[in-house]
């Protein structure tokens, strides 16, 4: 097993805003675990990580408060969990497809990410990095505001894009000892 380790690792994100420019956050609250298969290849792991939604950080202290109240519900909801379900190889020898469950709030979505290893997978260390993109109205993640998940101004442009790019950078150590 592999536990992710914090200090070296980021849960990224990047949404469109006004349709004219691009908020980038972070969740600075995460764990997770990679449980190695078979210990022969990658394409067995399991990857499992928890986000903790109150951690949401976009450098903008207002912000992150509608966000976690009006979008999140981080007293009802204060995790985020992601369980791989499928990890397939790519023609590229280190990239890969991961597929799994993503939960936020009570709804839970399967997903695709974009991986790519660094490194040799049996290694003491472990990176990944995994981009994708998710759609927020999949999750319900609007703002209660009456119009069909996204606020909108003005001849519909929407204050905050439905689609989220993902960017995730995994560093993780084994916890086998040799």
């Amino acid at each position: 097993m592999y536990t992710v380790d914090h200090g070296k690792s980021c849960v990224a994100f990047s949404v469109q805003h006004l349709k004219i420019s691009l908020v980038k956050g972070e969740f600075r609250g995460f764990s997770g675990s990679i449980m190695a298969g078979d210990n022969t290849s990658f394409e067995s792991c399991t990857i499992e990580a928890l986000i903790y939604t109150d951690s949401v950080d976009t450098k903008l202290s207002e912000r992150d408060r509608h966000l976690k109240k009006l979008l999140f519900d981080t007293k009802d909801f204060p995790l985020m969990k992601f369980n791989s379900t499928k990890i397939e190889p790519l023609s590229d020898k280190n990239k890969f497809k991961v597929t799994g469950d993503f939960l936020i709030k009570s709804t839970t979505k399967e997903i695709e990410l974009d991986c790519e290893l660094l490194g040799r997978f049996g290694s003491r260390n472990l990176t990944l990095i995994l981009t994708g993109e998710i759609d927020r109205s999949d999750w319900f993640l609007d703002f209660d505001t009456g119009k069909k998940d996204t606020l909108i101004l003005n001849n519909d442009i929407f204050y905050v894009g439905d689609k989220i790019n993902l960017s995730i950078l995994i560093s993780a150590v084994s916890n086998n000892d040799g």
